[in-house]
Parts: C-alpha cells; sequence; structure tokens
C-alpha cells in the first residue's frame, strides 16, 4: 500500500505580501499598485510601511 505525503508550500515574506496585494487590489480595498509604482519595492513599502 502507497503512502500519500502531503507538502504544503509556505510562501516567504515577499510572496505574501505580494499575494495580499493582490487580493486587496482585486477586492478594490486599495487602487491597482502597477499602476502606481514601477519598483515593486516601493509597493511594499507604501502598503506595509517597511523602512
Amino acid at each position: 500500500m502507497r503512502k500519500t505525503i502531503h507538502f504544503e508550500l509556505i510562501p516567504n515574506k515577499e510572496t505574501q505580501e505580494a499575494i495580499e496585494i493582490a487580493h486587496a487590489e482585486e477586492a478594490g480595498l486599495i487602487n491597482d499598485t502597477s499602476k502606481d509604482f514601477t519598483d515593486v519595492n516601493a509597493a511594499v513599502d507604501y502598503l506595509f510601511d517597511d523602512k
């Protein structure tokens, strides 16, 4: 009998922030950051106040 192994991928901090940004944009909670920022780090800093 075969055993099935399940893996759950846990995103790193940058990936998790990108996912949260995308969900907020889709929900209309924030403006589409791709229109406002050409630098990904600027968008993350703006939304998450990373300094």
